[in-house]
C-alpha cells in the first residue's frame, strides 16, 4: 500500500481518529516502515496483527503470549517476551504498540529487545499513560516519559526519543467523558440518569472542542498529562548488510534459538 491508502486503512479499518495521537501513531509506523524496508520486523505483542500491512516491504514476525496465541498458526512466535528465542543480533526493526502495560515484565522486554536487534537497530514503543484500565486484570502498568527513557537507557539503548501524543486539554476531555459514562449515581437513576447523562456530555463536548480549538495547538514537548507516548531507542553499532532468504520458514529457521523450552513446525516457533 502507499501512504494514502495506509493512511485509509489507518482510520477505516483500524478506526484512529485523524487527531493528534493519530497522526503520531500513524508517523511512527511509516518511519519505522521505511526504516525497516528489506529487513525483519518483529511486531512483540501483534494481538490482531493490526499494523501488518504498514511492512508489506519488510519480512514481518508476529510474536504474541502463549496465553493469548493459543491457536499458534496465526503467528510465527509464541513466547514470553522477557524470553524471546531468536539469536542475538537478528532483527532489524521491533515494534511494541499498546503492549507494554500488558507485560509483567517490561524491563525485561526492553533487555531482551536489545539482544536481538542488529547494531543501529531500532524498538519502537506506543505505551499509553493516562488511560483507562483495559483487558483486566492484564494490565499492570503506566510509565512517565522519564520511566521509558530509563528502560531503554537501562537496557543500552541510544538516541532515545520520548514524545506525548496528546495536549493535556485533550486527556482532560477524555477523561471527563469516561468518568461521566462510568459514574456510578447517573446509572443508578434508570432512564433518566441515562437522558441526564447524554446532555452533559453533548454540552461538556461543545465546550471542549470550542475550547481546544481556542487555546491548543497540538502536543508540545512540555506536555505533562498526554494519554500516551511513542518512542524509539536504537542498538549501539554501525548498520550491517541485510541477508535475504528464499522463504519465510527458512528465515524462522535461521534466526531461531532453540532451547529445551521450544521447538518448531511449519516456520512457527512455539513452547514445546
Amino acid at each position: 500500500m502507499d501512504k494514502e491508502k495506509l493512511k485509509e486503512y489507518f482510520i477505516n479499518e483500524l478506526g484512529w481518529e485523524w487527531g493528534d495521537e493519530g497522526r503520531l501513531v500513524f508517523d511512527l509506523l511509516m518511519k519505522a516502515a521505511e526504516q525497516s524496508k528489506g529487513g525483519i520486523v518483529l511486531d512483540a505483542g501483534a494481538g490482531t496483527q493490526r499494523y501488518k500491512p504498514f511492512f508489506n516491504q519488510s519480512i514481518y514476525l508476529a510474536q504474541e503470549h502463549p496465553q493469548i496465541g493459543a491457536m499458534h498458526d496465526k503467528y510465527d512466535i509464541l513466547c514470553d517476551v522477557k524470553n524471546i528465542p531468536l539469536k542475538n543480533s537478528s532483527i532489524d526493526l521491533i515494534l511494541s504498540t499498546s503492549s507494554l502495560e500488558h507485560m509483567q515484565y517490561p524491563d525485561l522486554f526492553i533487555k531482551e529487545s536489545y539482544r536481538v536487534l542488529k547494531p543501529s537497530g531500532a524498538l519502537y514503543i506506543h505505551a499509553p499513560f493516562v488511560y483507562n484500565e483495559h483487558m483486566v486484570p492484564y494490565d499492570f502498568q503506566r510509565y512517565t516519559r522519564y520511566g521509558l527513557q530509563n528502560i531503554y537507557k537501562n537496557a543500552g539503548f541510544e538516541n532515545i526519543t520520548v514524545s506525548p501524543t496528546t495536549s493535556s486539554l485533550s486527556s482532560a476531555k477524555e477523561w471527563f467523558i469516561h468518568g461521566l459514562i462510568e459514574d456510578s449515581t447517573l446509572k443508578g437513576l434508570g432512564r433518566k440518569g441515562k437522558l441526564i447523562r447524554r446532555i452533559i456530555l453533548f454540552l461538556f463536548r461543545l465546550l471542549a472542542n470550542f475550547s481546544i480549538y481556542l487555546f491548543e495547538d497540538g502536543p508540545k514537548n512540555e506536555t505533562t498529562f498526554p494519554i500516551g507516548w511513542v518512542a524509539e531507542g536504537y542498538k549501539k553499532g554501525s548498520k550491517t548488510k541485510r541477508k535475504t532468504y528464499s522463504s519465510k520458514k527458512l528465515l524462522i529457521e535461521s534466526v531461531a534459538m532453540f532451547d529445551e523450552n521450544f521447538t518448531m513446525e511449519n516456520g512457527k516457533i512455539f513452547p514445546k
